[in-house]
């Protein structure tokens, strides 16, 4: 069983990788690889991607969109487990309101915010209104159109997360829970110091998706801002690299698909440490 597995890692996964930096380390050998153009050119590609305005503004816009839409997927998605792993009055309905959102296919869900942003009868422009607010053209502004795309990627990944960690929860021993609770802990000690612990390695395992999912974004980018928003205010890393692939870009296309593994790499490592040294502290 171990052969064929490292055959499909090696042709699916450190072969394309490989070819992918060896590409990003030269010019014109991805489209020429034996002609006589292809040039050994060493980081230059990274160093153009870095002096690039575009791509500078590109890679502050994947900062803040993941530094924004990760944790606040995450923590809305724990509290709705919660919520919904208590004993309630129509809980079947809530939870089937709450999971409607991952059953609509991305191109769906986008179609549907458009309407809500809509500048003119836009359900958005409305509640600005009822509040006494100017009304916005929230996907053709620079200002408002990273944040409006960034609302709707909470609404439709938080419902996701959702059922991860109902599962996890529904899965905790209630023995512990029960013993917690004839010792006298309150609600918030359980939560602290049972819940959060025995939830550690779904805790561990939704963030990891939930980063990569976020550096995957490109769906909703297309259908809400067609091509990366005004003056590129949504255009995020996965979106720039699809752009840099259809313009023929092959060798800085490939130097930003390096640097998008990295950061997923680091980010990875980064949860599993700190898992790792929470499950150390409680031990």
């Amino acid at each position: 069983m171990v052969l064929p597995t490292l055959v499909v890692v090696v042709l699916f996964t450190l072969l394309p990788l490989g070819l992918a930096l060896y590409s990003s380390l030269t010019i014109d050998k991805w489209t020429d690889p034996f002609g006589e153009n292809g040039t050994f050119v060493g980081w230059e590609n990274y160093r153009t991607l870095f002096a690039d305005p575009v791509f500078q503004k590109v890679l502050q816009n994947t900062g803040l969109f993941i530094g924004v839409t990760v944790p606040i997927s995450l923590a809305l998605a724990f509290g709705l487990a919660l919520l919904l792993n208590q004993q309630m009055a129509g809980l079947g309905l809530l939870r089937l309101g709450f999971f409607y959102p991952t059953v609509l296919p991305m191109v769906g869900a986008g179609t549907i915010w458009l309407f809500i942003y809509n500048r003119n009868f836009g359900l958005a422009n409305d509640l600005v209104s009822w509040l006494g607010l100017p009304r916005q053209n929230w996907l053709g502004t620079p200002q408002w159109a990273l944040w409006a795309v960034m609302v709707m990627s909470i609404w439709k990944s938080t419902s996701y997360y959702l059922i991860f960690f109902l599962a996890g929860l529904q899965s905790l021993p209630t023995e512990v829970m029960e013993a917690g609770q004839l010792d006298g802990a309150n609600r918030w000690q359980r939560f602290c110091y049972l819940t959060l612990p025995l939830m550690r390695n779904t805790i561990f395992f939704v963030t990891v998706i939930a980063l990569a999912a976020a550096f995957q974004t490109y769906d909703q980018i297309a259908v809400l801002t067609k091509d990366g928003g005004p003056n590129h205010a949504t255009n995020l890393l996965l979106f720039n690299v699809r752009i840099a692939f259809s313009n023929g870009d092959y060798d800085l296309a490939n130097a930003q698909s390096i640097l998008l593994v990295l950061m997923v790499l680091f980010l990875t490592l980064l949860a599993y440490g700190l898992a790792e040294a929470g499950q150390t502290k409680v031990d």
